[in-house]
C-alpha cells in the first residue's frame, strides 16, 4: 500500500485465526454457467434458491480434505475452531508465532494514513499434502481492499427522494417485507442524523439493525461514526471549501474518518428514503480479503463463528458502495471472493456494487503519481454475478430531467462514472454481443494477453452528481449525496421495490437484463464521458446502446416490473445454480 511503513513485528503471542479455503469436489461449484456465462434465458423468478444443506452438498470438499487440514493443524500447534462444508473452509487459530512457522511467513504491523494493518512479504508455503486441496489461505493479513465511492460538494439543484422516485419510475409497492443489506468497511452513522433525515423526507423510519462481523484477530466491526462535534465541524467547512488539499491541511486524518462516516450515513439515509419501508441491515466488516469473504457469508446466514441467537432473515438485495481496483486484489483473491458472491447468488440474493468514481483510472491522486497510468475497473462491481452501478448527472426541470454520464469537479478533483473492461473475469455470454474495444493501458491479470475478452462494467447507472444530490444530514449539517456510492443504494432500493411489486427473487437479474430485450427497460444515456486524466489515459464516451460509462442506461422501475412479470414462464422450472 502506498505510503505504508513497516512499524514492528506482530506480537508473537497474539492470537489470530486463518481461513483455509478448500476446493469443492463437485466441479459445478465453480462452473462457467453459474459464474455468469449464462445467456439470460433463465428468469430470476425461476432460479432455485439453495438452502444451507444444498450449499453444503454442492461445495463439500470431502472428508479427506478436512482430515488433511486437521493433521496439518495438529503438527503446528494450531486449533481447529470450526469447519464448514457450505463455505468449504476450515478455521484455524493459533499464536502469531505458530502461524508464522506453519505458513513460512513473518507477520508485521504496518502504519499508514488511516491506521494500521497486518501483512507479510513472503509467499505462503503449504505442505505437499495440502497444495492440491487448498484454494487459498485468508486472515494472515488484513491489508485494506476497500475505498468508499462517494463525492459531495456544493449542490446547485438538489433533488428530493420523491423526485428521484418519479424520475426512475419506482414501482408503487410496499417493500416492508423486503430487506436491504448494506456492507461497510469502517465508519458509521449517527442515529440522530438518520432520524432527522427521515423527518426531513417525511418517511417513517424502517427497522435498522447493526451487525458486527468479527475478523481474524477476533475483534468485530461496529457502528463507529466520527464524533458528532468533529463531523459537524468538517461538514460545515466542506460546504465552503475549495479543494481536498485545503481540507486535509485543516483536518488531517479526521477527514478520512469523515468520509467513511459520510459513506455509511449516505447508504443508510438513501435506503431509508427510497426503500419503501424495507428493513435495513448494516454489516460492519473487518479489513482485507478475509473480511470481504466473512461479511458476505455473514449476510447470507453462513457466518464464520456461527450465528448468535435465531437466524436472521436473508436480505433480498445487498448494496456495496465500497471496492478497489482488480489489480489491488490480485487474481487469487478475485477468484475466492467471486466464488463467495456466486454462493450469495445461489442463496437467491441480488448484489449491487458501485463502479467507482474516478473514470477509467479508478485511483485517487497519490504521491506516487500512479493515478493515470493504468486503466482499472472496480471490484466487486466487475464480478459477473452482480449488478454494477455507474453514475449519471441530472439536469433540467424536475419533471423533465435530462441524464448524461457523470463527470464533474469536486473540491478541485475530477470525478466520473467508473467503467471499462475487467482484466480477470472472462466476457460472460450475456455480454457476448458487446463489441467495445478496451482503452490502451487496461490492466490484465496474469496469463491474459492483449486479445483477452473481459466482462464489461457497468450494467446500469443512476444519479451520482453532487450538483443534484439528495440533501443528507451528517453531524446535523445538510450535505448533498453523490458518487456511485449514491447511485448504488438508489438502485438497490429500486430493486427492493421491484421485488415487492413482482413477488420475484431477483438473483440472476444481471444476465436477464441483457436478454429478451429487458435492456429496453433502461433509458439509454447517450452523452458525456468518464475522462478524469485530461487525455493522458484512455476513456469511454456514452453513446447509443450499451457503453462503458452508463451500461444499459438508467433503470425504469415500472418497465422492469412489467418485463419481469410478463416473461416469467409458467410453470417455473427449478434450475440449479
Amino acid at each position: 500500500m502506498a505510503g505504508a511503513v513497516r512499524a514492528r513485528p506482530v506480537d508473537a503471542r497474539a492470537l489470530l485465526s486463518v481461513s483455509i479455503i478448500l476446493k469443492p469436489l463437485d466441479l459445478r461449484a465453480h462452473d462457467g454457467e453459474a459464474e455468469g456465462t449464462r445467456d439470460g434465458s433463465i428468469h430470476p423468478g425461476a432460479r432455485q434458491r439453495l438452502e444451507h444443506t444444498d450449499l453444503a452438498h454442492l461445495y463439500d470438499p470431502g472428508a479427506a480434505s478436512f482430515s488433511a487440514v486437521s493433521a496439518f493443524a495438529a503438527a503446528h500447534g494450531l486449533r481447529v475452531v470450526e469447519s464448514s462444508r457450505a463455505r468449504h473452509d476450515v478455521i484455524l487459530e493459533g499464536t502469531a508465532q505458530a502461524l508464522n512457522d506453519a505458513f513460512g511467513v513473518q507477520l508485521h504491523t504496518y502504519g499508514y494514513g488511516n491506521g494500521e494493518y497486518r501483512a507479510h512479504d513472503e509467499a505462503i508455503v503449504l505442505p505437499a499434502e495440502l497444495r492440491d486441496l487448498v484454494e487459498g489461505v485468508l486472515g494472515l493479513d488484513n491489508v485494506p481492499l476497500h475505498q468508499p465511492r462517494l463525492a459531495t460538494g456544493g449542490a446547485t439543484q438538489q433533488l428530493t427522494p420523491a423526485q428521484l422516485e418519479a424520475h426512475y419510475n419506482f414501482p408503487k409497492a410496499d417493500a416492508s417485507k423486503q430487506r436491504i443489506a448494506l456492507i461497510q468497511f469502517g465508519g458509521g452513522y449517527d442515529p440522530a442524523d438518520v432520524q432527522a433525515f427521515a423527518a426531513q423526507c417525511e418517511v417513517p423510519l424502517p427497522e435498522i439493525t447493526d451487525i458486527g462481523v468479527a475478523g481474524s484477530d477476533g475483534t468485530a466491526g461496529a457502528n463507529a461514526p466520527l464524533s458528532r462535534a468533529t463531523a459537524t465541524a468538517i461538514a460545515e467547512a466542506w460546504r465552503t471549501a475549495t479543494s481536498f488539499p485545503e481540507m486535509i491541511a485543516k483536518f488531517g486524518s479526521d477527514l478520512s474518518g469523515f468520509m467513511t462516516t459520510m459513506e455509511v450515513t449516505m447508504d443508510v439515509e438513501l435506503s431509508v428514503a427510497l426503500g419503501g419501508g424495507a428493513s435495513i441491515d448494516v454489516f460492519f466488516a473487518p479489513s482485507g480479503a478475509d473480511g470481504w469473504r466473512r461479511v458476505l457469508y455473514a449476510a447470507i446466514g453462513e457466518p464464520i463463528g456461527g450465528a448468535k441467537g435465531p437466524p436472521r432473515p436473508l436480505p433480498n438485495v445487498i448494496s456495496i458502495s465500497w471496492g478497489d481496483n482488480e489489480s489491488a486484489f490480485g487474481t487469487a483473491m478475485l477468484k475466492i471472493i467471486n466464488d463467495t458472491l456466486l454462493a450469495v447468488q445461489r442463496k437467491g440474493v441480488l448484489v449491487c456494487c458501485a463502479s467507482g468514481d474516478r473514470g477509467t483510472s479508478n485511483i485517487w491522486p497519490n504521491k506516487a503519481g500512479t493515478e493515470c497510468k493504468v486503466a482499472n475497473v472496480n471490484f466487486p462491481a466487475s464480478s459477473p454475478v452482480v449488478v454494477a452501478c455507474g453514475g449519471t448527472s441530472l439536469a433540467g426541470p424536475a419533471t423533465a430531467l435530462r441524464e448524461s454520464s457523470w463527470n464533474s469537479t469536486v473540491l478541485g478533483l475530477t470525478m466520473a462514472s467508473g467503467g471499462g473492461m475487467s482484466g480477470f473475469f472472462p466476457r460472460p455470454a450475456y455480454q457476448g454481443a458487446l463489441s467495445m474495444i478496451p482503452v490502451p493501458g487496461s490492466w490484465l491479470g496474469a496469463g491474459n494477453g492483449t486479445g483477452f475478452r473481459g466482462r464489461w462494467v457497468p450494467d446500469v447507472a443512476a444519479s451520482a452528481d453532487f450538483a443534484s444530490g439528495v440533501p443528507l444530514v451528517i453531524g446535523g449539517v445538510s450535505l448533498p449525496s453523490g458518487g456511485t456510492s449514491a447511485a448504488t443504494p438508489l438502485c438497490a432500493a429500486l430493486l427492493a421495490r421491484l421485488g415487492a411489486a413482482t413477488g420475484h427473487p431477483l438473483a440472476g437479474l444481471t444476465s436477464w437484463l441483457y436478454a429478451q430485450k429487458a435492456g429496453a427497460a433502461c433509458r439509454d444515456v447517450t452523452t458525456g464521458d468518464n475522462n478524469v486524466c485530461a487525455g493522458t489515459l484512455g476513456f469511454y464516451r456514452a453513446g447509443p446502446g450499451w457503453d462503458a460509462c452508463t451500461g444499459l442506461g438508467a433503470p425504469d422501475g415500472a418497465l422492469l416490473a412489467s418485463a419481469l412479470s410478463a416473461s416469467l414462464p409458467s410453470p417455473a422450472p427449478a434450475v440449479a445454480g
